[in-house]
């Protein structure tokens, strides 16, 4: 049975992801051909990838594993920003977890949204212009 569920949106190049509740292999396999998909249509742009993690219960190993593999063939296929709004400890430690080794160009975790957009956004820009 699955468990938890990402909401995940594009606009313009950024994805938005909220994961919503405690994840299984399943759960976090699920939207990966979805995602995969949008991402296509992003050919010749830099993009990133916004995680706001206010409803995140996080995963086990297996999880958190197959999480750095996602944020890895990103990274591989032009995402050069992770941002992350992290709501306690255990969300921080998540995210630098899933990150860590990933050759990105830059990852940040931020404790409001509105820093966290205005960051992304402006690198996106940037990177794009």
């Amino acid at each position: 049975m699955q468990h938890g569920l990402n909401d995940v949106e594009l606009q313009g190049n950024l994805f938005i992801c909220r994961p919503k509740g405690a994840f299984n292999l399943e759960g976090v396999t699920d939207y990966e051909a979805k995602f995969a998909q949008m991402a296509a249509t992003l050919k010749g742009k830099v993009w990133g990838i916004l995680n706001i993690y206010h409803d995140y219960e996080t995963g086990g190993p297996d999880v958190q594993k197959r999480i750095w593999s996602q944020f890895n063939w990103s990274a591989n296929n032009v995402c050069d920003f992770i941002g992350c709004v992290a709501c306690n400890p255990l969300h921080e430690f998540a995210a630098k977890q899933t990150t860590k080794g990933i050759d990105i160009k830059q990852m940040k975790i931020f404790h409001d949204e509105p820093s966290a957009f205005a960051w992304i956004e402006q690198a996106l820009l940037d990177a794009n212009t």
